[in-house]
């Protein structure tokens, strides 16, 4: 499909899916409420309370991710916007992921179009590509219309850079 996107259909069996959680410093408790008591304290000792931009990767029992909590900030307008999914790929490393929860004012294309704006890297003379955090589209992300969008918009930046 694109180096940035996948649907549920396209992923195997043995391919783990790590949930994103994002909320507002008001909307906090239901995220946590997925948590174990020992993630918890986890999240608490990073001190997560739902900031713009703020990132927490959750371990599992195992020591893998189990999740990533993100902060929507408070509803303020722009700085909270949908587009902040970009700067969620920035931080996140490759793996498969998908927004499980996010706020309800968040439009959810223009969340998949941020998230493959933020995972944009100019590679052209690279010689070890780093592949980016792929997320999975849902039913309410227009495949098609979103990748195009993403193509054309990483055209443009390749074309500058």
């Amino acid at each position: 499909m694109s180096d940035y996107f996948t649907r549920p259909e396209e992923i195997g069996q043995n391919h783990k899916i790590t949930p994103i959680y994002i909320c507002r410093p008001a909307g906090l408790e239901p995220c946590l409420a997925v948590l174990s008591p020992a993630q918890k304290n986890y999240v608490a000792a990073h001190k997560f309370g739902g900031k713009s931009g703020q990132a927490v990767l959750v371990p599992g029992e195992d020591g893998s991710v189990a999740c990533v909590l993100f902060g929507a900030g408070p509803d303020n307008g722009y700085a909270s916007s949908a587009l902040l999914a970009g700067t969620l790929s920035e931080k996140l490393s490759f793996g498969v992921y998908e927004i499980v929860s996010k706020p309800a004012d968040w439009d959810a294309p223009l969340t998949a179009v941020a998230w493959g704006m933020g995972a944009y890297r100019f590679s052209r003379y690279l010689t070890s590509e780093q592949k980016p955090p792929m997320l999975v589209l849902d039913e309410t992300m227009d495949a098609a219309q979103t990748i195009a969008i993403v193509r054309a918009l990483h055209n443009g930046r390749d074309a500058i850079n």
